[in-house]
């Protein structure tokens, strides 16, 4: 990208002198940087800022090479290496790179929920153990997603805990009335009624509740 580009984004209220030596010296310090760690990621000459990714891992392009797979391993890794928002820890800047970076944020979001509402459905090929890290995650990144509570739910039953049971579907119905002033929808009830009613006709052997 060029120079006169990233000053226009990075500073676009500041004169051109005044942008420019903000550029500079926010060039010097990634080089020192660099040097001090023994890696290129960014690179310049007197007109273009670029990127030399080549040799360099990061979580991001991790994430992005597994949301590419359809195996267990790969819906795993996708869950691990997704840890919030793309630099949650960035100050404000432009209006012009806000908005970019939103929509940035809420696509690999998006990505995300779809992918593991995906491997979560009827003909899944997760493991339990997988389903579950999976639902948790996108109950992490999407708080009021059903299919996410009946995943947990389900679980809940299997493993004869009626109490988690209860207490899933009570938060489903909280969550979403706090949120959209609505209930849960007519098939997350009567799974929880099946599903209780399950427990209750063939309680567990060790007597949980």
């Amino acid at each position: 990208m060029s120079r006169q580009r990233l000053k226009s984004i990075f500073w676009p209220d500041a004169d051109l002198e005044k942008a420019s030596a903000n550029l500079r010296q926010n060039l010097v310090r990634i080089r020192r940087f660099q040097d001090e760690n023994n890696f290129r990621l960014i690179g310049s000459n007197f007109t273009l800022v670029y990127l030399m990714p080549d040799g360099i891992d990061w979580d991001l392009r991790e994430f992005l090479d597994a949301l590419e797979g359809e195996d267990e391993a790969s819906i795993v890794s996708a869950c691990e290496f997704y840890g919030g928002d793309l630099l949650a820890d960035i100050g404000a800047s432009s209006p012009e790179f806000e908005e970019w970076l939103s929509e940035q944020r809420e696509r690999l979001r998006g990505t995300l929920i779809e992918k593991l509402a995906g491997a979560l459905g009827d003909d899944t090929i997760l493991s339990p153990a997988a389903r579950s890290l999976c639902a948790r995650k996108l109950l992490a990144v999407d708080p009021c997603n059903e299919q996410a509570f009946q995943t947990l739910m389900t679980e809940a039953a299997e493993q004869g805990d009626h109490a988690r049971l209860r207490h899933l579907f009570e938060r489903c119905e909280r969550q979403l009335m706090n949120e959209f002033g609505v209930g849960s929808s007519a098939g997350t009830r009567g799974l929880y009624s099946q599903l209780s009613r399950n427990l209750h006709s063939h309680p567990p052997r060790n007597g949980s509740s």
